[in-house]
């Protein structure tokens, strides 16, 4: 399973370029460092019994259904206030430029 996931991971690395350098922060070691915790994710959810996957199971849905309700709305708010902060920049430099 090692040798699978080094050569998915390796031709990930190869085939998918990058499409843009982080500016302030990234994730280091991409795909390297992502890939393996999907691996031992994988790997703990095949170790645990089965009321412990049921549990895991429904704490996965009951966030998830949360996350739709809340954190989509949160993040559509604030992309409509950035979107305004930068009209109204927009607004306010074009009113420069006239009166100039």
């Amino acid at each position: 399973m090692v040798v699978i996931w080094f050569g998915a991971t390796l031709g990930l690395k190869i085939m998918v370029k990058e499409a843009r350098k982080p500016k302030v922060w990234g994730v280091p070691l991409i795909p390297w460092l992502p890939s393996a915790c999907i691996a031992i994710n994988v790997f703990i959810m095949g170790s645990i019994d089965g009321p412990s996957f049921v549990r895991f199971t429904v704490w996965t849905l009951f966030l998830l259904v949360y996350y739709l309700l809340v954190g989509l709305h949160a993040s559509y708010d604030a992309a409509k206030g950035t979107e305004r902060e930068a009209e109204t920049s927009q607004g306010t430099n074009i009113e420069a430029g006239i009166r100039a």
